[in-house]
């Protein structure tokens, strides 16, 4: 709650969080799998914050893919309209044909892994751990990273085919050849996590939609730069 209340306060216009499941069937916020959930800080709260400020965005990071219709329901009550609601995180492809109404409840960055687990296969990138995300993230791309190539016109097309507001990836895969063809096709980019002022500068003056960052101070100073 206390990041939540600090970003408000320094103008971020998103706050992330990481959401799960607790044992009592909430949605509580919990980057790692616990076997306790208790004391967490809940969604519900979150949101509370979020509709009395009006203004903030939260991106619900979303650790189990179960939990996608819960939070738009929830979000939904609390009155967080699409328009300041980012799913990431466990939002597969799937999900998103069998539910094409999902892109318009809420802003959908998809995540490259997500994509790379279809285009590749579940068994060859042991899709669907429990392991932290984050990491399996990097895994999947530093796994796939000399072909991310060979797949770039693919994962446009799924992105766009399926409503996503943006492609969601870690800052690995960005070398300028890659970031230009992304830019070529046409799909908004969503980077994370990115601390460094001059790779800030240098992905503000791309354009991309979102930059996920640790350093808000910094972040803003250098978007307003690009005014």
């Amino acid at each position: 709650m206390e990041s939540l209340r600090a970003g408000i306060s320094l103008g971020a216009d998103i706050a992330e969080v990481d959401v799960r499941r607790g044992g009592d069937g909430k949605l509580v916020i919990s980057h790692d799998k616990r076997s306790d959930y208790g004391g967490c800080l809940s969604l519900s709260e979150v949101f509370d914050v979020a509709a009395a400020n009006g203004r903030i965005g939260i991106n619900c990071d979303l650790k189990e893919s179960d939990t996608l219709e819960d939070v738009l329901a929830l979000a939904s009550d609390k009155g967080i309209g699409s328009q300041l609601l980012v799913l990431s995180g466990n939002v597969t492809p799937d999900i998103l044909r069998v539910n094409p109404d999902f892109a318009k409840r809420a802003q959908i960055y998809l995540n490259i892994e997500q994509i790379l687990c279809e285009l590749l296969g579940e068994s060859t990138l042991n899709c669907g751990t429990d392991a932290d995300e984050e990491d399996y993230a990097w895994e999947i791309v530093d796994y796939q990273i000399k072909d991310l190539a060979n797949y770039l016109d693919e994962i446009v097309d799924i992105c766009i085919n399926l409503g996503a507001e943006a492609l969601n990836l870690p800052c690995v895969p960005l070398t300028e050849p890659y970031l230009e063809r992304f830019i070529e096709l046409g799909v908004p980019l969503s980077v994370w996590t990115i601390n460094d002022r001059q790779a800030m500068k240098y992905l503000f003056k791309t354009g991309i939609k979102n930059l996920t960052t640790l350093r808000v101070r910094t972040a803003l100073e250098e978007r307003n730069n690009r005014r």
